[in-house]
């Protein structure tokens, strides 16, 4: 039995607060590091999709296979990472927030270093018992390095966040960078429970120097 007293409590969220909690109504430059993350990819730019839901549900689930086995076996109590969300379209100069059918995605969670790729098998295992998601077999593990970004907070409902993706393209078009990569969403809150309209999304585009 583990005595709770003597399990470290690890919160990344405050960590990397400067990624995962940027001040509403600012846009600003961040560096992002290379991180692990779980993926699953798909298409079409609509969040209540069956495969969409599907993604999500298995993404958490074999996330908390893992929190559940690290603090088991090497007394590490963590915070499991919010979901994130890549875009790209082949085309991104034709990239719309308004025509969502062509977009392309890759859902993710950020992972922790004491999670590998070779506990993928057992993680998908402990997760299939519980429940059979069929993106399950379509998950995979993956380190992503971002780098330079513009990135600012949207607070409320997806369908509203225009406003907060031209003012950080805006600040890139003005700095004198371009576009490059893709655009990113971060849910800070758990879309699954918390009412739309109170959402916090982080929203990031990448840049280089044009």
């Amino acid at each position: 039995m583990i005595l709770e007293s003597k399990i470290e409590k690890i919160d990344h969220r405050k960590k990397f607060a400067g990624l995962y909690k940027p001040r509403v109504g600012s846009v600003h430059e961040v560096e992002v590091p290379e991180f692990n993350f779980l993926m699953v990819d798909g298409k079409g730019g609509s969040y209540d999709s069956p495969h969409f839901i599907d993604a999500v549900m298995a993404l958490h689930s074999v996330s908390y296979v893992f929190k559940f086995h690290i603090k088991n076996h090497k007394q590490i109590d963590y915070r499991v990472m919010p979901l994130e969300m890549l875009f790209w379209t082949e085309n991104m100069k034709r990239f719309t927030l308004r025509n969502k059918s062509n977009w392309k995605w890759t859902l993710m969670i950020m992972q922790p270093d004491y999670i590998s790729a070779d506990m993928m098998k057992e993680g998908i295992r402990g997760a299939y018992l519980k429940k059979k998601y069929r993106s399950l077999e379509l998950m995979r593990f993956e380190s992503l390095k971002e780098g330079s970004a513009m990135q600012a907070m949207h607070v409320g409902f997806l369908s509203d966040m225009e406003p907060t993706v031209v003012a950080v393209r805006h600040n890139i078009k003005s700095s004198g960078k371009a576009f490059t990569g893709k655009y990113h969403e971060i849910y800070l809150n758990d879309i699954r429970r918390t009412p739309k309209a109170a959402w916090r999304t982080v929203i990031r585009q990448t840049f280089s120097d044009s």
